[in-house]
């Protein structure tokens, strides 16, 4: 049929035609009557809970607001979005911490946040706005209370309107927790070394070597120079944390079945850049029965370095050993 090819042509426009999608529906430009919903993409996640940490090494660190148009379209005109403390959010929970016997959060410190904005736009024919940034210091907050603020859209230009349940969010900033470095993070020196304690020469096993006092393992541990000749205390431990992090407790671990020549007295220096040193501990005590990590409460300190000096043993001996140090740090 020499029409063959014009029909199919014809068949495929028409194909084509008929299938074609339809401008989806939430394409659509939406005026204030026409549904949609001013929303904040933050209270969508978590319950409007956003955390903040103040464990961080910047001066200062940031979350991000922005307000969004819900609905099966967009917004058709530009819309400005104004926000404002939501004191209300504020006394109703801190009214729910009393009810659970919990003491209420208390307010953020002077100067310690701030909006980089108040208002934004939702352009016409888009979805969300730019972002307002919370900024905050984490330096000026206490480690041993929490806090609370709460911020909300309170005005929407042009007759649209505020989808009010996820309108709001909570900016919570929490007791950091104590917890032990990754050992993966951790690595030492000392003012001496025992090699002969190893079997392998430390390829595998790195007993007598520094080392072995940051990996995790309390079956391993680092010994003073012991052959051909002992050096006398004090001796130190070196340790680089991997990074800057905010130190509060110090756990050491003795060698186990090894009471004679565990030190008895140390002190514990901190540093950012393993030249200028501050005190965490002085002539703290290490006992030498209890064969369970033995933890100290230090001040909490922003550092990279920890030197443990060991300054005097119980016995009449020149070496010492230990099995761990354990530094940890607030998050």
């Amino acid at each position: 049929m020499k029409y063959a090819p014009l029909i199919s042509a014809l068949l495929f426009v028409i194909l084509f035609i008929t299938c074609a999608p339809e401008k989806a529906a939430y394409d659509k430009e939406l005026g204030p009557n026409d549904g949609g919903l001013v929303y904040l993409t933050q209270a969508t996640q978590s319950a409007g809970l956003l955390n903040l940490s103040i464990v961080l090494p910047a001066e200062s660190a940031a979350k991000t607001i922005s307000a969004c148009f819900g609905g099966l379209g967009v917004p058709k005109d530009n819309i400005t979005v104004e926000f404002e403390v939501d004191q209300k959010a504020i006394d109703s929970m801190n009214n729910l911490r009393v009810k659970q016997e919990l003491p209420p959060y208390s307010p953020y410190p002077s100067e310690s946040f701030s909006l980089d904005q108040t208002s934004v736009t939702i352009p016409a024919g888009k979805e969300c706005s730019s972002s307002v940034k919370f900024v905050y210091k984490p330096r000026l907050f206490s480690t041993s209370e929490e806090y609370l603020t709460a911020y909300r859209i309170s005005k929407v230009s042009g007759g649209y309107k505020i989808n009010k349940p996820i309108s709001s969010i909570l900016l919570v900033v929490v007791k950091p927790s104590l917890q032990p470095i990754d050992p993966m993070n951790l690595s030492a020196t000392a003012d001496s070394e025992e090699p002969s304690e190893s079997r392998d020469g430390g390829l595998t096993d790195l007993n007598g070597y520094a080392a072995a006092a940051t990996d995790g393992k309390w079956s391993t541990y680092w010994h003073s120079v012991r052959t051909p000749q002992t050096t006398p205390f004090p001796h130190w431990l070196l340790v680089d944390l991997g990074a800057v992090r905010y130190i509060g407790k110090i756990g050491l671990v003795r060698r186990t079945g090894s009471k004679s020549n565990v030190f008895k007295t140390f002190d514990v220096e901190a540093s950012l850049d393993g030249a200028a040193w501050v005190n965490l501990l002085k002539r703290a005590e290490m006992s030498n029965v209890f064969t369970v990590e033995q933890t100290y409460l230090t001040a909490t300190t922003r550092c990279q370095f920890l030197k443990l000096t060991m300054t005097s043993a119980y016995a009449n001996a020149d070496h010492t050993m230990l099995a761990e140090f354990i530094p940890y740090e607030l998050k």
